[in-house]
């Protein structure tokens, strides 16, 4: 069974954050967050090749020149999104092989949640079960490069709530030199704070789920009758991704966002009264959900952009358990019962059976070899 060693890892975490809010006393509050904090560590850490993305990241990382050759050797490839590739250069120029890259990668980000969970969530370990549930795993499995833009994101968060623009601006600026995607936050800034109207909320969310059960081709559209769009040099780009589109139905995930999106919009008002800075958290799920469900027909663009919010997931729904509200006991059994799918369905995934490197003998040809064969049995179902 390849989700149990997730399953198993989330009842650690339930029995953690038990013990973080004095309900048993197994554990210190205290010691009970470090714990969490080295269980997911080591979990995330120390793995050995899970999903896909090890595939290019292995050898690249091993071919990349450390820093006393790195920029006699600064070719095309490292010009883009040149930070990632210094910082990663840097890193092999300490010694570091490519686990011990992976293990460093996963320290720094674990370090920015746990702080930015300080900060916003009722709960550090309740946000860190919702991360580990809500696609942290993906991001820290799959996407080396937009997880750094993410947390150069999150650390510019307090310069966004207190309308600090050039703090704001200059974190994302780097933010896009580890990931091209993360030039969305620049003009957000402008619109993170807004109160949207309850009518507009309701009205996208409609129109959106009509896009997407009609499946109506809007990104195909939008590309093939703006003439401007086909003068851009991405415009070719943008088509390869068009023309490899993999289109999403109905699903678990389907419902799960369209109960999400349900459930924070009704308890909005409450969200936002018990804190104001939740109107920020709220508008990024909003954002979420509607790229989401309006760029369904393009992989790449469901895999890309909506990741830039889903941090809103691992902070709403600690606020949400936090909340009094009529069904408030039967929501807590219907997310708690929600996050356990989510679970089992992320170590059930192609390629995500686990394998760290303390006790399994690690192979980058055989992970690799299994990783395509996975994919392509994916690609066949869908």
């Amino acid at each position: 069974m390849n989700s149990l060693p997730y399953l198993i890892v989330l009842f650690l975490l339930f029995i953690l954050y038990r013990s973080e809010q004095r309900k048993i006393k197994y554990v210190k509050p205290k010691y009970a967050i470090w714990a969490a904090f080295l269980l997911i560590l080591v979990f995330i850490g120390l793995r050995g090749h899970i999903m896909s993305d090890f595939i290019l990241y292995y050898p690249r990382y091993n071919h990349l020149p450390t820093l006393d050759t790195f920029f006699n050797n600064f070719t095309g490839m490292y010009a883009v999104e040149p930070a990632f590739f210094i910082y990663s250069s840097f890193i092999k120029t300490l010694g570091f092989d490519y686990y011990g890259w992976v293990f460093i990668n996963t320290l720094i980000d674990m370090v920015v949640l746990f702080w930015f969970f300080r900060k916003y969530s009722p709960s550090v370990i309740l946000a860190l079960i919702f991360f580990f549930a809500f696609n942290g795993l993906l991001i820290e499995f799959n996407l080396y490069r937009n997880v750094k833009g993410l947390d150069c994101f999150l650390l510019s968060v307090p310069f966004l709530l207190d309308r600090k623009i050039w703090p704001y601006m200059l974190l994302n600026l780097l933010g896009i030199m580890f990931h091209n995607s993360s030039i969305l936050y620049l003009p957000l800034y402008f619109i993170f704070n807004l109160k949207l109207n309850n009518y507009f909320i309701w009205t996208m969310v409609i129109v959106s789920n009509l896009i997407f059960l009609a499946q109506i081709h809007i990104v195909s559209n939008v590309i093939s009758y703006i003439p401007f769009i086909q003068n851009l040099e991405m415009y070719e780009k943008i088509s390869g991704y068009v023309a490899k589109k993999q289109e999403y139905g109905l699903s678990f995930g389907y419902l799960e966002r369209l109960f999400a999106i349900v459930l924070f919009t009704l308890l909005r008002g409450k969200l936002v009264k018990a804190d104001k800075r939740n109107n920020f958290f709220y508008n990024s799920y909003f954002f979420y959900y509607i790229s989401i469900t309006i760029f369904y027909e393009v992989e790449v663009f469901v895999d890309r952009i909506p990741y830039l919010f889903i941090y809103s997931y691992w902070i709403l729904y600690p606020k949400v358990l936090s909340l009094r509200y009529k069904y408030r006991k039967l929501m807590k059994y219907a997310i708690a019962l929600l996050v356990v799918m989510k679970v089992y369905a992320t170590g059930s995934a192609p390629g995500a059976q686990y394998q760290n490197i303390l006790w399994d003998k690690v192979s980058y040809k055989t992970s690799a070899s299994q990783a395509r064969k996975a994919l392509k049995q994916a690609d066949r179902k869908n």
